[in-house]
């Protein structure tokens, strides 16, 4: 019996599992609002893509962090069937297989927070300085004329 146990997926393992879910789908997400910016005729565009594209490299970058580990753990998981407010997925972890449940509320949640994570990062340069300093910075990055 307790061998099972010591096969079975632990609390980390899930919780890679899941950012992996969440970082694929706010991937999703940042591709179709970066679509609709360059579609757009915003006087900002070019800033808003540039930070589109900062996001897109720290998801990835996280993401492929991510899937190294779920590699090395010999972790394989698949969507499952969807149901109206479950978003299911199995999982085979050493032998073991299991569904990862969740509802869209906490799906919802979860990506507010890690896109409250990654914004703070996009938004480093910004602040705390002067207005001269930030035109400074956006020129830098974006290459405005």
């Amino acid at each position: 019996m307790q061998d099972k146990f010591a096969r079975m997926i632990t609390t980390e393992e899930r919780s890679l599992v899941r950012d992996n879910i969440i970082l694929i789908k706010m991937l999703e997400m940042i591709d179709f609002n970066r679509k609709q910016i360059e579609n757009s005729r915003n006087l900002l565009r070019p800033i808003f893509l540039k930070a589109a594209d900062r996001l897109l490299d720290l998801v990835l970058a996280d993401l492929k962090n991510i899937r190294m580990q779920l590699r090395k753990a010999n972790i394989k998981w698949w969507e499952g069937e969807q149901k109206e407010l479950v978003l299911s997925y199995h999982i085979v972890c050493r032998g073991f297989e299991d569904t990862f449940g969740m509802t869209r509320d906490v799906a919802k949640t979860q990506l507010s927070i890690k896109f409250g994570e990654y914004f703070a990062q996009v938004s480093e340069p910004f602040k705390s300085r002067s207005f001269a300093d930030v035109g400074n910075v956006a020129s830098n990055t974006v290459g405005l004329p």
